[in-house]
């Protein structure tokens, strides 16, 4: 089974708000899973958005 993070952890990893988080998750269009009382994220998902933000830098530097 895949690693999977609760929302809390995600944001602290990553020094943002669980509510600047969960907007970040959203626009990307993340599935999020509900654990008992948690929503949690795969890793896998998260990984896909650290690489499209990487991609963007990216294309940013060309512009």
């Amino acid at each position: 089974m895949e690693q999977m993070y609760s929302l809390p952890t995600v944001a602290k990893m990553w020094d943002m708000s669980v509510r600047t988080l969960k907007g970040l998750l959203k626009e990307a269009d993340i599935e999020l899973h509900k654990i008992g009382s948690r929503m949690k994220v795969k890793e896998s998902d998260l990984q896909r958005l650290i690489a499209s933000a990487e991609e963007y830098d990216e294309m940013d530097n060309y512009l």
